[in-house]
């Protein structure tokens, strides 16, 4: 990883590296999905709050 990022940006761009298109590191953009996907488990029973704090706050 540490040699992924130290790789120079220019030389990425010269080399036709595009930019993050999935959005991969976009937290908000990530946040507002899980919480949805979330949500949607919920309303549909297959997910129960204490299920869900037992996930979060598992060690």
């Amino acid at each position: 990883m540490k040699v992924l990022h130290s790789f120079p940006v220019e030389k990425a761009k010269r080399l036709g590296v595009q930019p993050d298109g999935m959005m991969r590191l976009d937290v908000p953009y990530r946040k507002k999905s899980l919480m949805e996907n979330v949500s949607n488990l919920i309303k549909l029973d297959t997910l129960n709050r204490r299920m869900l704090l037992r996930i979060l706050l598992k060690p």
